[in-house]
C-alpha cells in the first residue's frame, strides 16, 4: 500500500493516491539532489535491508533445493518467473508480483499452482 510517497526534489507534487489515508506518516522516500553521473557512497538502508532479505530467500530456496528460472521471450520481450524442485517436476509458472513477494519473504505462491 503507497500512504503518499514524499516528490524527490525539484518535481511537483502529483495527485493523492486513491485509498490512500489523509494525514497519514509515511516513511520519506526523499532523494537527496546527487551532481549529474555521482552516485551516493552507500545505497539506502531500505535498499540494503531489501538485498539482504532476498539473500536469505534464495539461500533458503537453495537449501530446500527449489528453483526459480527466469526466461526471457524475446518475441513479446516479456520475462517469466517459473518454479520447480530438484527434479525440475512441478514446475508452475508466477507472476512478477509473486516473484517480488518471494524474494521479500513471502514463499506462499511457491506453494500453489497458477
Amino acid at each position: 500500500m503507497v500512504d503518499g510517497l514524499t516528490p524527490v526534489d525539484g518535481t511537483p507534487t502529483g495527485p493523492p493516491v486513491p485509498g490512500a489515508r489523509a494525514g497519514a506518516t509515511s516513511r520519506s522516500l526523499a532523494v537527496k539532489s546527487q551532481a549529474a553521473g555521482q552516485l551516493p557512497d552507500l545505497p539506502p538502508a531500505e535498499v540494503l535491508d531489501a538485498l539482504d532479505t532476498a539473500a536469505r530467500v534464495l539461500h533458503e530456496l537453495d537449501r530446500k533445493q527449489v528453483n526459480v528460472r527466469l526466461e526471457h521471450d524475446a518475441e513479446t520481450n516479456e520475462l517469466r518467473a517459473h518454479v520447480s524442485d530438484a527434479a525440475g517436476a512441478s514446475g508452475h509458472e508466477i507472476s512478477h508480483a509473486s516473484l517480488l513477494n518471494v524474494l521479500a519473504g513471502d514463499t506462499a505462491s511457491l506453494h500453489t499452482k497458477g
